[in-house]
């Protein structure tokens, strides 16, 4: 190798290496747009069947179509954000100003009486939450209300970014579909476009059936919640909905979350049988609620709306959870959808591709 060809190849390298570096500051300084633009995508694959039923079966103009859309998107969006507020900002206040050693002292106390009734099998819950500290993680639950707090402040500029690109991507869609194209080989722009098409319309299906499965789930843990004298029930089941996007570890999410909040709201100095109890039916409840959701409601809906398999999505949904995590687990299935279409266009000949995508 000449000495050319070396400082060829290291200039190369010096060159890769500022690109990548150019692209990670362009990314970590462009988060927020890139966000508006990754929940516009959302938008618009959830808007995009109601704006073709408009357009297409009943022969309205697209521009009035994608507005009508976009403003039922809005009215919903703020009907249950007005709806849940006032409860949110209650709770959120309340616990941002919690007295963390108060609490600690109410665990104690509550594991005091615990150790009475283990005395007979030797075992000490409150020697547990000395030697643990419970303040030194529940101080951190004031900051994170109060980060979420401000997150909602900043919610206004962001939903008119979001509703500005979402209009002028349903409305120009033809323009958005040449640009893609111009990234494209010419030899490869049907298959191209297929995918596209394809994908377009199993996302926009895939998330009307995750809208449609979390009302469900809503709607039964506020039924469960409310019949059990619950306080707060609709901000406890809206939480739970929203948690029920993660598979399987959203459940227990919700599960911890409206157990800690019942324990909390119920305690006046000290905790009783009949607390436990009623605590104990919650969680009844609650898991009855979630094999409902994760035996019936989730694979109907989504078996049908993606034509794949319930085992075959459990295992993927497994597969991406051990490999990316909770956000492996939450794009598990559209990521997923998204592979099976570029292969069906691109290696359509393949057994193995024929075999996973015949449902397509």
């Amino acid at each position: 190798m000449t000495p050319k060809d070396l400082a060829k190849g290291l200039l190369l390298t010096i060159g890769i290496l500022i690109g990548a570096c150019l692209c990670i500051w362009m990314i970590y300084t462009l988060s927020q747009l890139i966000t508006y633009v990754v929940i516009s995508a959302v938008v618009v694959l959830m808007a995009q069947t109601p704006v073709d039923l408009l357009t297409k079966k009943w022969k309205v103009p697209r521009i009035w179509a994608v507005s009508l859309t976009l403003l039922l998107f809005l009215g919903l969006f703020l009907g249950i954000f007005m709806l849940t507020l006032p409860s949110v900002a209650q709770q959120a206040q309340q616990i941002s100003h919690w007295n963390t050693g108060h609490i600690q002292q109410q665990f104690l106390r509550f594991a005091q009486q615990l150790d009475v009734w283990g005395a007979a099998y030797n075992w000490s819950v409150s020697s547990f939450l000395e030697t643990q500290q419970p303040s030194k993680w529940l101080k951190f639950v004031p900051q994170i209300m109060e980060t979420v707090l401000g997150w909602i402040g900043e919610m206004g500029m962001g939903m008119v970014a979001v509703l500005f690109l979402s209009f002028f991507i349903l409305k120009d869609q033809h323009a958005v579909n040449r640009l893609i194209l111009a990234l494209a080989p010419a030899s490869h722009h049907t298959p191209f476009m297929n995918t596209i098409s394809s994908v377009k319309q199993l996302l926009s299906r895939y998330l009307l059936g995750l809208l449609l499965q979390s009302t469900l789930a809503f709607l039964m843990y506020f039924l469960v919640l409310w019949i059990l004298g619950t306080e707060h029930a609709f901000l406890l089941a809206f939480l739970g909905a929203l948690f029920n996007v993660i598979p399987y570890i959203g459940p227990l999410l919700t599960s911890a979350m409206v157990v800690m909040l019942t324990l909390l709201e119920q305690f006046h100095g000290q905790w009783t049988l009949t607390h436990i109890m009623h605590t104990g039916t919650l969680l009844i409840g609650v898991f009855g609620v979630q094999l409902i959701d994760n035996y019936v409601s989730q694979p109907l809906i989504f078996s049908r709306i993606v034509r794949s398999h319930p085992l075959e999505l459990f295992l993927v949904t497994l597969s991406f959870g051990l490999m990316f995590g909770l956000v492996g687990m939450i794009i598990a299935i559209p990521t997923y959808t998204i592979l099976k279409v570029i292969a069906r266009e691109f290696l359509p000949d393949h057994p193995f591709i024929r075999i996973l995508t015949y449902k397509l």
